[in-house]
């Protein structure tokens, strides 16, 4: 079964992965507009600097898969 946690299972390299984000006092997941792409070896890398703490779930582009939610602690 395809899956997205720190790296993809059953993916195909060169699919495409959303990460969705949200930030404490929000109450609904944005869209953030970089990609990741998943590579040969199944990993993705996607990075964004910020200094609040960070709430990311990571989805295909159609949907189809999403990883659990997981929390980036800020700087």
């Amino acid at each position: 079964m395809p899956s997205v946690t720190p790296e993809a299972v059953g993916l195909e390299p060169g699919t495409r992965l959303v990460a969705y984000l949200r930030f404490p006092g929000e109450t609904r997941f944005s869209q953030a507009a970089a990609r990741a792409e998943v590579q040969d070896d199944g990993t993705f890398t996607w990075q964004r600097r910020t200094g609040k703490r960070t709430s990311v779930y990571f989805s295909t582009e159609d949907g189809s898969v999403s990883s659990e939610r997981i929390i980036i602690p800020g700087r």
